[in-house]
């Protein structure tokens, strides 16, 4: 087994952070705080880091958070400056990370000046042009730069040049809403094409919401494709119709199994998982985690959620799991990093590690 992609991360002046360092990652990563501490942007800034040369991804990460339909006046106060600290776009985002593999990769993120005529809605109407466009510098591991632009042209946000693919696989699973059907089945396809559905054993982990799971199957319906699964009941039935659980468990043990060598990012992880069941639920994580090469690292507001996750670990053959607690201190974020003793001192003195 590989080592995971990331050894750590380093954030500055991105979202609530001036900076933020975590030194420290393993294969399985836990992050927790208080509300607004900002550990759905610690995701987000990983993801547009794995997103390389894909500027596209600032557009992902405002949907992320409901920003959907975009005008020209609102692309800067909606969609570029809430990326910037403190909404100061004068200073840069740069983004980076320590790679198990070697060497360093970094994103920087700017707002320059525009060629106003090129950004226009119409052929003669320079009003409403956009004055700023963002502007992206990808450095990789071998300290090769490249730089992209996304701007606002007749009516769309473009960018120039094309991204290419990304070095590493990532899926971003929001706390907001779940995978739709039609993502969730194309997962399990891919999974189902390269032969390796069998080393998931889909059904055994679905049985942990449903157990009168008997089988899955693709069926296409309405123009698209969805997973049904078969309960015993005269016809099998799509899986969002067995409750948030069902479709939360699938759409993260499918994201775990397609990012085969990258990192799948989870926000507010135990999200429709009744707590019965998550010692079992982080044990299924752990095992897809090291089956198929994936780093994972996840967000929670709950303590049962660390305390079953640090106690799934323990039972593991290989405790490879950290738990990351921020902290706001003054303007600053600091990240302190619990490893397997630390954190089972915290939870027997009933330390709050949230």
């Amino acid at each position: 087994m590989n080592k995971p992609v990331l050894k750590s991360i380093h954030i500055q002046n991105f979202r609530c952070f001036r900076q933020l360092d975590i030194d420290s990652l393993a294969r399985v990563n836990l992050i927790a705080g208080k509300n607004s501490v900002g550990k759905t942007a610690a995701l987000e800034a990983v993801f547009l880091l794995m997103g390389a040369e894909n500027i596209e991804l600032v557009v992902q990460v405002g949907q992320f958070r409901d920003v959907r339909e975009l005008e020209l006046g609102s692309v800067l106060e909606l969609l570029w400056m809430p990326l910037f600290y403190q909404l100061d776009v004068d200073n840069k985002i740069k983004i980076s990370a320590g790679l198990n593999r070697g060497g360093e990769q970094e994103i920087e993120f700017a707002l320059v000046a525009a060629d106003s005529k090129t950004l226009t809605l119409g052929n003669d109407n320079e009003q409403g042009a956009l004055s700023q466009i963002l502007e992206q510098k990808f450095t990789d591991s071998h300290n090769n730069q490249t730089k992209f632009e996304i701007k606002f042209v007749d009516g769309q946000l473009r960018m120039q040049p094309v991204p290419s693919n990304p070095p590493f696989p990532c899926y971003f699973l929001s706390a907001r809403r779940s995978p739709s059907q039609e993502k969730v089945a194309n997962l399990f396809g891919r999974l189902v094409k390269s032969k390796r559905v069998q080393d998931l054993e889909l059904v055994n982990i679905l049985k942990l919401v449903e157990p009168r799971l008997l089988q899955l199957d693709v069926i296409p319906s309405a123009g698209s494709s969805m997973i049904y699964g078969d309960i015993g009941l005269d016809q099998m039935l799509p899986i969002s119709l067995m409750g948030d659980g069902m479709e939360r468990v699938i759409g993260i043990v499918l994201s775990i199994a397609n990012a085969s060598g990258g990192i799948v990012l989870i926000d507010e992880v135990e999200n429709g998982i009744h707590h019965s069941i998550l010692s079992n639920f982080w044990q299924v994580i752990d095992k897809a985690a090291r089956d198929f090469d994936t780093q994972v690292i996840a967000t929670t507001h709950g303590y049962e959620c660390i305390r079953e996750a640090h106690k799934a670990f323990s039972a593991s053959d290989s405790y490879d799991f950290l738990f990351h607690r921020l902290d706001r201190i003054g303007d600053r974020v600091e990240s302190a990093t619990y490893d397997r003793e630390a954190l089972e001192a915290a939870i027997k003195a009933e330390f709050e590690v949230r």
